[in-house]
């Protein structure tokens, strides 16, 4: 504003249009102006209206405060005298939460003004200090008289406001004690109740054949009885309000249920096999109950989030015979002879009654002779009915544990832990339950995971499914335990604390939930790992430049890469320091680079192969004399497959140390020469046209590069000739050669052309004791054939060849001539 003050002089020069808009806009300030003030009139009107109001709302807070607070000191005196009842005081902490969401809901309204009344107060200070300042630097007297009015019902504004904010204030400190009571109590309660309830049912009270039990028995049912009136005033609805809020909760649920039942029940009858009559089972005999048990369960919640438990136990009841038939009726599917009823349906009916049992809570002298009673009536039964004879094998077991599960709970209540038998029963039975749907899903990923397929992008969703489906599946079975626990009094608090339980190996410290972590997590990177493997394997479909043979490196390197990440991780979730281990590695590298050289040579040597490239798998490779396929190149050594069906391990400091010849590391084409000799005096153009004919005539024979006839050289006994070929696949290359060879030989005889070998005539001059003229000495056999000789076919042919004359002393003692 005072811009637009100190504007004024300079838009009075401005030109025509400029002139005339100034008035129009000093107008709409003015205007605003009024309105602001208007505004700031009627906030300190309300503020006046509202601190005239406040005594009459204090008065009622006051009352409503003081009903509270005699809520809370009669509950707070019953916590106090039953310190040692986890029962009891989980009942006493429902009331004392519903007292703490009536104190807030008592205390919103005032909570509110007083939070909009503390905001405009800052927001008022904040103004009053900007426009303090500004009017000390403003000059102008007609904008300062405006500022200065706006500032003294701004200041009156805020003095009210003030005033208002401590009476509000001061009405709601008795309310804010209370639910600071309130606070400390439940916390107290649910800091005592978890080792409240471990002493309940792990602390055993006198056996049975104790005699002062049973006489102490009249005073206990008295107690129990006093007892039991405070817990059912939250167990149950108390208005008929109550009861019919929650009735149209359940009608709210169940119709919903029930519909979607029977619109699966449409769906599964279309199904091959034994499945449609599953879903049949399962949408009749299953889902109703389930349905029902969802329903009540729902409806057992109040909207202030107080939980009628005396609901909740036979929601608790349906939703277990629910998934008890459930269960059976997947497991049954497609097998045939199996009966209708779960083999484990007898087992429903003890475990009904030990629930309701917790529940009522009786004196221990009493609900360890019922519970007996119940394991002894269940093994009379079964006794009598036998077992079924055509069942699958997981139920074959799970029967014959049955008696042994019945006595441990038989003996634990007869000998004074009868509070413990119910629930070991229980969980006995909820994990049985649990394995048979962790068989049933097993079974449907595993046949899921069949019908994908095990090449191509898809093959991708195939190793999630393997590597995840199982575990994930367990996970959901092992969540069926849930309703079981939380069906006995204390079981949430018993399950929190056994999977928050501590257990200190040395200073190493896991619990349940870490390992359950880390168990989730071997399958997470095992899944990781089939998936990236699957991903590598097929990449050279879909990239044709990447080579099939550096796929396999890949995967392995991927394979080492996440473990040892897994490694890592979880070290560091059992506590262990990186840091020490890398001091430790230290200090052991000496001696490990000693004692492990060439454990260390070959790993590293791996690698070198691995990330090099200079060997891939299925590469034909020459080692000395040794030939062979490689078929796996791992970290330690190589697997080489030799041509005899011989597997060889070869360390893999060899292959970077030695000289290794690789046959296909370019291709899989090979040369071979085949050498021939052929006689002195053969016609060496006719040699060379019958050998390319030889070369021609194979189909092996490449024609590009194309074949080629060498003249090699005069030999001793030979001229000697070289056909060099090129042959298409390394793995023919030595039966192209014999074929060469044997063709090269059917052609040169049929051509008179004659493959020349050694021949050696040898002549004894004289001997003594024989006569002067010696017989002549007939020629000696061919020693190898593997080259003519130009002198050999002469004596053939009768002309004197020359002879090399050589005189060594014979056996005995004479001189020869050869």
């Amino acid at each position: 504003m005072a811009a637009q003050a100190t504007s004024q002089p300079a838009d009075a020069a401005l030109p025509g249009g400029a002139q005339q808009d100034a008035p129009d806009g000093q107008q709409a300030m003015e205007l605003i102006w009024q309105t602001r003030g208007q505004e700031l009139s009627a906030l300190v009107e309300e503020t006046d209206r509202l601190r005239k109001a406040l005594p009459d709302m204090a008065k009622a807070l006051d009352s409503q405060v003081a009903a509270v607070q005699r809520d809370y000191q009669r509950l707070f005196a019953l916590y106090q005298l039953n310190r040692n009842h986890p029962s009891e005081m989980a009942a006493i902490r429902r009331q004392l939460a519903g007292v703490q969401r009536t104190l807030q809901g008592k205390l919103a309204p005032m909570e509110a003004t007083d939070a909009a009344v503390r905001q405009r107060l800052d927001d008022f200070i904040a103004l009053d200090k900007e426009l303090s300042e500004h009017l000390a630097t403003e000059r102008s007297s007609e904008l300062s008289k405006d500022l200065s009015e706006y500032l003294a019902k701004l200041t009156e504004g805020r003095k009210n406001l003030t005033v208002l904010r401590t009476r509000l204030s001061r009405a709601l400190d008795p309310g804010h004690a209370v639910t600071a009571k309130l606070t400390q109590a439940l916390e107290q309660i649910d800091a005592q109740l978890p080792a409240l309830w471990r002493t309940y049912y792990l602390m055993a009270s006198s056996s049975l054949m104790d005699l002062g039990v049973w006489q102490s028995l009249p005073a206990n049912l008295a107690a129990w009885s006093d007892t039991t009136e405070v817990r059912l005033a939250t167990e149950f609805p108390q208005t008929t309000r109550d009861w019919g809020a929650l009735l149209l909760r359940f009608a709210f649920m169940v119709v919903p249920l029930l519909l979607l039942g029977r619109l699966a029940l449409r769906g599964g009858c279309r199904l091959p096999g034994g499945w449609a009559e599953s879903c049949r089972n399962v949408a009749t005999r299953s889902w109703p109950w389930i349905a029902i048990g969802i329903a009540l369960h729902f409806a057992a919640w109040a909207r202030g989030g107080e939980v009628y438990r005396a609901v909740v136990v036979p929601a608790h009841l349906l939703l277990l015979w629910g998934e008890l038939t459930l269960v059976w009726s997947l497991r049954a599917a497609g097998l045939a002879g199996m009966p209708q009823r779960s083999p484990l349906s007898l087992l429903f009916a003890p475990a009904a009654i030990g629930v309701l049992l917790l529940f009522l809570n009786p004196p221990a002298v009493l609900l360890a002779p019922l519970w007996a009673l119940c394991m002894v009536a269940v093994l009379a039964v079964r006794a009598r009915r036998g077992r079924p004879h055509v069942l699958p094998l997981l139920e074959k077991v799970l029967l014959a544990c049955e008696p042994a599960l019945c006595i441990i709970s038989l003996l634990a209540a007869v000998f004074g832990w009868a509070r413990l038998a119910i629930p070991f029963f229980l969980v006995g039975l909820a994990v049985a339950v649990a394995l048979q749907l962790g068989a049933v899903l097993v079974a449907f990923v595993t046949l899921l995971a069949e019908r994908l397929p095990e090449k191509g992008m898809r093959a991708l969703l195939r190793g999630l499914v393997l590597g995840l489906g199982a575990p994930a599946m367990w996970v959901v079975a092992a969540a069926t335990l849930l309703p079981w626990m939380s069906a006995f009094p204390g079981g949430p608090y018993m399950m929190r604390q056994a999977l928050e339980l501590n257990v200190n190996v040395g200073s190493v410290s896991f619990n349940s939930l870490r390992v359950l972590g880390l168990v989730l997590l071997f399958y997470l990177t095992r899944s990781a790992i089939a998936v990236g493997t699957s991903f590598l394997d097929n990449l050279p479909e879909r990239l044709p430049r990447v080579e099939r043979g550096v796929i396999p490196p890949l995967q392995t390197g991927l394979t080492y890469a996440l473990w040892a990440l897994f490694g890592l991780v979880v070290l560091n979730a059992l506590g262990v320091s990186l840091t020490s281990l890398t001091v430790i590695a230290g200090g052991l590298s000496v001696g490990l680079g000693f004692g492990l050289q060439t454990i260390f040579n070959n790993f590293f040597s791996g690698l070198i192969l691995i990330f090099g490239r200079s060997l891939l798998e299925g590469d034909i490779i020459q080692l000395g004399e040794t030939w062979g396929t490689v078929r796996k190149i791992s970290i330690r050594s190589t697997t080489v497959e030799t041509f005899d069906n011989a597997v060889i391990f070869v360390p893999n400091s060899e292959f970077v140390s030695n000289r290794l010849t690789n046959w296909t590391r370019n291709s899989m084409r090979m040369r071979r020469d085949i050498a021939v000799g052929v006689a002195y005096g053969s016609d060496i153009d006719k040699v060379t046209d019958l050998l390319m004919q030889a070369a021609d005539e194979h189909p092996r024979v490449m024609r590009d590069p194309a074949p080629n006839v060498l003249f090699q050289d005069f030999g001793p006994s030979s001229l000697d000739f070289v056909l060099r070929v090129w042959v298409d696949d390394l793995n023919h290359g030595v039966s192209a050669a014999s074929d060469l060879r044997r063709t090269i030989d059917r052609l040169f005889r049929e051509n008179a052309i004659e493959i020349s070998f050694p021949q050696l005539d040898v002549h004894v001059r004289g001997i003594e004791g024989l006569p002067a003229v010696a017989p002549p000495i007939a020629p000696i056999a061919p020693v190898a054939p593997v080259a003519g000789s130009g002198e050999g076919a002469a004596k053939r042919q009768g002309a004197p060849g020359p002879k090399a004359a050589t005189t060594g002393p014979d056996d005995d003692g004479t001189r020869s001539e050869a």
